[in-house]
């Protein structure tokens, strides 16, 4: 009796496995459609039809995307540092600090840069506000350390970093000479290096505070300028939590800290993106296409459609006719 049932079982449901292959297509060697949530399944299938003409593809809602991602997101030019160790507050930041200025003062420098290394390792996990002279106090042990490490590049780099956002920050002159001349190029550097620009898009968060390596920025304009390097941004949700991210941004580049609704809008813009979201959008929708063996990504939007060609990171828009709500 079972084994009659088997093929009777399997030849029922031949059709519907048939369907999936060819609308779908194996995951190794299938296109990827990405559409806009609003947009009808009909209208998705017409598009498909008349752009890959028959080609195997697999097609999948922004959401689905987006699900996955950060709530918070940095886009751009920017390389978001990970959150490693534990802060234990500022409290906990500032105990740090101390110690590592205790084992510099007993000549214990390999103790001091291991202390610093940790602190600056955990920055992206604090869950408290860090204000401007704690971390501006960071930087400018760490320029030290890079003086006694003879590395004169990164020691002007650390101490512009603690000098940008504390411009009243003075030279320890407990500190050696040339540490002191590093010092004074560090400033130096903040004042001729090209700055980095940090936009925000964070409205629809609704935070009560947001701050830019200490500063509170809430009542500046969307965009700041910094000093390439290292920098830290804060917020404070509706419910009291502090969130922290980290970052690491060169001279002349362009970072946008947004939200997976920003990310969402640079996906549909495509070729029309702004600057920051689109280099982001390209980045990963090229990840979502590698997963199926994508050689291109077609995405539908609500005013149009586009097509980015994975290998060469290339946007097309396609000709009127895309589906619409």
């Amino acid at each position: 009796m079972t084994t009659a049932s088997a093929p009777s079982s399997i030849l029922r449901w031949l059709p519907w496995l048939l369907l999936t292959l060819l609308s779908v297509g194996p995951a190794w060697a299938a296109e990827l459609v990405v559409y806009d949530d609003g947009i009808s399944l009909s209208d998705v299938s017409k598009t498909v039809k008349r752009e890959l003409k028959g080609t195997a593809y697999v097609a999948r809602p922004l959401s689905s995307l987006t699900r996955s991602w950060s709530r918070v997101l940095l886009l751009g030019d920017a390389n978001e540092i990970d959150c490693f160790g534990a802060l234990d507050g500022l409290e906990g930041f500032q105990r740090r600090v101390g110690k590592a200025i205790e084992a510099l003062d007993g000549l214990d420098e390999a103790e001091a840069g291991r202390i610093l290394s940790l602190t600056r390792a955990a920055l992206p996990c604090a869950d408290e506000f860090m204000p401007p002279d704690a971390l501006s106090d960071l930087f400018f042990l760490e320029g030290i350390m890079a003086t006694y490490a003879a590395d004169a590049t990164k020691a002007k780099m650390h101490f512009c970093e603690s000098a940008a956002i504390h411009p009243d920050r003075s030279f320890d002159e407990a500190y050696p000479p040339d540490a002191r001349a590093l010092f004074d190029a560090g400033v130096a550097l903040g004042e001729s290096v090209e700055w980095a620009s940090v936009q925000f898009d964070l409205a629809n968060l609704d935070l009560r505070e947001l701050r830019l390596d200490g500063i509170d920025i809430a009542a500046w304009s969307p965009a700041r300028s910094v000093v390439p390097g290292y920098h830290v941004v804060q917020w404070r949700d509706r419910e009291g939590a502090v969130g922290t991210m980290a970052f690491g941004i060169g001279a002349g580049k362009k970072t946008l800290l947004g939200t997976t609704e920003t990310l969402a809008r640079g996906i549909l813009a495509g070729p029309e993106s702004e600057v920051s979201a689109g280099k982001t959008a390209v980045e990963r929708l090229a990840e979502a296409g590698a997963q199926v063996g994508a050689a291109q990504v077609l995405v539908l939007g609500p005013t149009g459609s586009n097509v980015l060609v994975v290998e060469s990171a290339t946007w097309t828009r396609l000709p009127p006719g895309a589906p619409r709500r």
